[in-house]
């Protein structure tokens, strides 16, 4: 939520530029389909405030410059969206533990194929 101290601008939200003066509240919902960017367009200063939750950890996504970034409480995490790497980059080609506990649920009988394929997460089989 933001509030307007002082001064006008431009809130640009959702692909739409929308005008801005003091004493205007704007709430936004999370999520990709609401990118905003307040601009101040004027020769004034312009003074809002910036309410949040603060909820850790946040992933924010920065449509104009590509860009995601991942805060947490003491540490903060930026990378363009398209150096990313792939899940498995760097990880070891095999993985004992892995496939000796899902060879145990397959021998088990109580492993059905949606299980089995999810089981194959180091992720989740840390959580196992």
């Amino acid at each position: 939520m933001f509030v307007v101290l002082e001064g006008e601008g431009t809130l640009r939200v959702a692909g739409e530029m929308l005008s801005l003066r003091a004493g205007d509240v704007i709430f936004i919902p999370c999520g990709p389909q609401y990118p905003h960017h307040i601009l101040n367009t004027s020769h004034a200063d312009l003074k809002y405030l910036s309410i949040s939750t603060q909820e850790r950890p946040e992933v924010c996504e920065y449509p104009d410059s590509d860009k995601i970034g991942v805060l947490t409480q003491g540490t903060t995490f930026m990378q363009r969206r398209r150096a990313g790497l792939d899940y498995w980059d760097g990880e070891p080609k095999t993985a004992p533990q892995q496939h000796s506990l899902t060879r145990r649920l397959r021998n088990s009988g109580h492993c059905k194929r949606a299980v089995t394929k999810a089981m194959r997460s180091r992720f989740i089989l840390a959580a196992w």
